[in-house]
């Protein structure tokens, strides 16, 4: 998907709202903004890519929401040089619903909102300070996006910049 914006105007009194589930494997996202609020973008299952992406910008915390269950499956998700930015409006996230499961790493962000120390403190949630541990997450070791973002004409880095 390019150049094209995904919008919901449920509000945040309606909770979720999906306005785009992506299941497919190999999905990339080039351009493309997502805007709403809880689960505009369900990002379900599999292997996607997104490039320069403005992620709802009224949302939740459920950008990167996925629907695996099984802990084998073959599935990630990869965010380069995207904007995720949260509205005055924000709502918190409610309740304890797989916080022992979920892992999110980040690694050298910058720019506005960079800044770590007021993260969540869930145990899945940790900065990445080790080159050798972010490495694990690159395009092509995570998602394997060497093998065939190319095809899809979505600029890429496959390693760590």
């Amino acid at each position: 998907m390019r150049d094209i914006t995904i919008e919901n105007a449920a509000g945040p009194s309606k909770l979720q709202a999906v306005a785009l589930r992506v299941g497919a494997d190999l999905s990339a996202f080039y351009k493309c903004s997502f805007v709403g609020y809880q689960d505009t973008l369900y990002v379900h299952s599999l292997r996607q890519f997104y490039r320069e992406c403005d992620p709802m910008s009224n949302q939740q915390n459920v950008f990167t929401a996925q629907g695996r269950e099984d802990p084998n499956q073959n599935t990630g998700i990869s965010i380069h040089k995207c904007k995720v930015a949260a509205a005055a409006d924000l709502i918190p996230w409610n309740g304890d619903f797989a916080l022992n499961t979920l892992y999110y790493g980040e690694y050298m962000n910058r720019g506005p909102g960079s800044n770590t120390t007021g993260r969540v403190k869930w145990p899945g949630y940790r900065v990445i300070n080790s080159t050798a541990e972010a490495s694990n997450f690159t395009v092509t070791s995570f998602i394997q996006g060497d093998q065939w973002l190319g095809s899809t004409s979505v600029p890429f880095t496959s390693g760590l910049n």
